[in-house]
């Protein structure tokens, strides 16, 4: 379901060192290997599933993963998911601890995680370390809740969704961080989730792709990329 995490320890300045379970495969080199062939709707309907059942586990877990993309949802040696790097928000204390929202690529975050990174976190407790001064997640005093629900998840599942199905290595390559924050934001004042997928597909050129994307498929994007995070399902 999830990779696992080998070794976490606080470095020098405040740095964690993560170390974890590693594949070869991920989504991305898979829908690479496939070129125009692209994945089919079972097979793609299939890893749904399996990306929804991994991040309900770590829902249970009280985990918002955050870090949804093509290169974190792995593939192991039979092709089952493994999702990796999920937890950062966690264990930087949901941005109590760091300037910035724990999210490893802004174009996949929902809107709601990437607007609560624009504006100061209330400052919290030091993290916690053992005797040897190494950061300890097992198990954090006082540990505050998400302060996003897991249906952010679900909008990352959503954009992943949309870059497979239209055929997008990646959405506004030649744009700045900032620029891109602000291309996200604006997707969460849609009025609806096929509001959404129809201004990505406008702005990379590809609106005709739209059409082509089977209306199982469709559906779960366009249920996935509802701009209202108190709306959106949850996995």
């Amino acid at each position: 379901v999830t990779t696992r995490y080998l070794d976490i320890q606080r470095g020098k300045h405040q740095r964690i060192i993560v170390v974890q379970e590693c594949w070869r495969e991920s989504l991305a080199s898979l829908q690479r290997a496939r070129g125009e062939q692209g994945l089919g709707e079972e097979e793609l309907l299939d890893t749904v599933r399996q990306i929804l059942a991994a991040l309900a586990y770590l829902n249970q877990m009280k985990i918002v993963n955050t870090n949804l993309g093509r290169e974190t949802v792995m593939l192991d040696g039979e092709g089952r998911v493994k999702l990796g790097n999920y937890g950062l928000g966690r264990m930087t204390h949901y941005g109590s601890w760091v300037s910035f929202p724990a999210v490893s690529d802004p174009r996949t975050a929902a809107p709601e995680v990437l607007r609560l990174g624009t504006r100061p976190q209330e400052p919290g407790s030091p993290p916690p370390q053992d005797q040897q001064g190494d950061v300890n997640i097992s198990h954090i005093p006082g540990e505050r809740p998400p302060p996003y629900s897991p249906s952010c998840d679900t909008w990352s599942l959503g954009i992943l969704l949309a870059a497979v199905s239209l055929d997008i290595p990646v959405f506004w390559p030649e744009a700045r961080v900032a620029q891109v924050v602000r291309k996200v934001l604006s997707l969460g004042n849609c009025e609806s989730g096929a509001a959404v997928l129809e201004r990505l597909s406008r702005e990379h050129g590809c609106v005709g792709r739209v059409a082509t994307i089977p209306q199982s498929v469709l559906d779960i994007i366009h249920a996935c990329l509802t701009p209202c995070s108190t709306s959106r399902p949850s996995p």
